[in-house]
């Protein structure tokens, strides 16, 4: 996790003070808006304020195959971590919205 950026909900706001010489950690962001998370020290940024900040420009990748989103498991050996594509994750959700088609609910299709 060294080199992290964690995603904080605003009533955790205290751990960040406690936890801010947290070496692993490479910052914060707070998943709320302003009028709802407390002064912190050090200050915390908000995920939106960062979002906003940011290039709305983006070339995205033209492949279906490209990496979608990462899981990791803690297995018995070591962490270990799986890409999951984008064509991958819209069939499943194809599958998941049709379950008569599979017969999944018992019922002939």
């Amino acid at each position: 996790m060294r080199g992290s950026l964690l995603l904080l909900r605003p009533d955790l706001h205290a751990a960040v003070e406690r936890l801010a010489e947290c070496k692993s950690v490479k910052g914060w962001v707070a998943m709320t808006d302003r009028a709802r998370i407390q002064r912190c020290d050090p200050p915390i940024p908000l995920h939106e304020e960062l979002l906003d900040a940011e290039n709305d420009d983006f070339d995205w990748p033209e492949s279906t195959r490209t990496a979608a989103a990462l899981c990791y498991t803690s297995g018995t050996t070591a962490i270990q971590g799986r890409a999951l594509r984008h064509r991958s994750t819209l069939l499943h959700r194809l599958l998941l919205s049709l379950p008569d088609a599979q017969e999944f609910l018992g019922r002939p299709a």
